[in-house]
């Protein structure tokens, strides 16, 4: 072989929402809307839940959160490094595929179509294209039930979220291997997943 990298293809699944597409900047702004005093505050999502749950203002954040993954989705970015993570995994033959647990409108708030604003911002941040991920392979569920099923439908070899309730459900399939992103600090888990704090630290070396 030459000392040649054998590469074999993979099938591999991303969710979406604080795994693929951070939206601290939507929450920070969606935040300042919600100050009872005048102190300036910088909201993350983790910030904004938990001063709004400490207040027990449980009805404004689910309507502060279906603000920010619709109308409000033009203000969320991309996590550093998914990018040249995606296109490297592409480039060397895988296929991807984003499985998002998303209903379709908001729990609360405006009925802005959820589905088709997250469509909309992955076209735009070239996520959803010919070199990236193909349109007909995102699919957006109505329930984490339904999540696990498309999971294992599509026979991934890998799957990455920010939920470790996706992968201790009991009908996450056991072949598929776990990655959990945990941004802000490295989660300690009993299950057998890997964690990682960054897509910078990943390269397609890792999962082939």
């Amino acid at each position: 072989m030459g000392g040649q990298l054998l590469v074999f293809e993979m099938r591999i699944g991303f969710d979406l929402d604080n795994t693929i597409i951070c939206y601290d900047d939507c929450f920070a702004e969606l935040g300042k809307e919600i100050l009872t005093d005048s102190n300036e505050k910088l909201f993350s999502k983790t910030t904004l839940k938990r001063y709004l749950h400490d207040l027990n203002r449980h009805e404004d954040f689910t309507k502060i959160q279906g603000k920010a993954y619709g109308e409000y989705i033009h203000l969320a970015q991309i996590y550093d490094g998914f990018l040249p993570f995606l296109y490297e995994l592409k480039l060397n033959g895988h296929e991807c595929f984003i499985i998002s647990h998303k209903t379709k409108y908001p729990i609360s708030g405006s009925k802005l179509n959820l589905h088709n604003a997250s469509m909309n911002f992955l076209k735009q941040r070239d996520i959803v294209n010919q070199k990236g991920i193909i349109e007909t392979d995102v699919f957006f569920e109505q329930s984490i039930d339904k999540k696990i099923q498309k999971i294992s439908e599509l026979k991934l070899d890998y799957f990455f979220d920010d939920l470790e309730k996706i992968f201790s459900h009991p009908l996450f399939p056991a072949y598929t291997k776990k990655y959990l992103f945990s941004p802000t600090e490295l989660s300690a888990t009993k299950l057998r997943t890997n964690v990682f704090k960054s897509w910078g630290e990943l390269s397609f070396r890792d999962i082939s």
